[in-house]
């Protein structure tokens, strides 16, 4: 099974990221196999179009910081595009075969403060 919504930044400036982390919600790391999150911009014709992954979930994934003077950039106005892959039935102890209900899988992406730079 997929799931592929899309979610908003909010973002109204260019932001440096500062480290990123997804993880399934409770239950959900049994059903969530990998979630890979990519960043889509407005072009010139208002259609949006990807500019980048921005990161990838697999069972086991602790996170990303970025090394210290580096700037990966959150574009303004950015929407982040999900593929979310789950096991319909679940796997492990936690889900030997059910249906977890209210599975979430959720991003925290810490920037730095604005005007950063490298």
């Amino acid at each position: 099974m997929w799931h592929r919504p899309y979610v908003e930044t909010g973002l109204t400036t260019e932001r440096c990221i500062k480290a990123i982390q997804v993880k399934p919600a409770g239950n959900a790391k049994a059903v969530v196999h990998h979630a890979n999150s990519n960043v889509e911009v407005r072009n010139a014709d208002g259609e949006y179009e990807d500019v980048g992954m921005l990161t990838e979930y697999a069972m086991g994934k602790w996170g990303e910081i970025a090394p210290e003077g580096v700037c990966r950039t959150l574009p303004a106005n950015a929407r982040i595009r999900w593929d979310i892959h789950l096991f319909p039935g679940g796997v492990g102890a936690t889900a030997p075969g059910t249906v977890i209900e209210d599975n979430v899988v959720e991003i925290g992406i810490w920037l730095h403060p604005e005007g950063y730079e490298n």
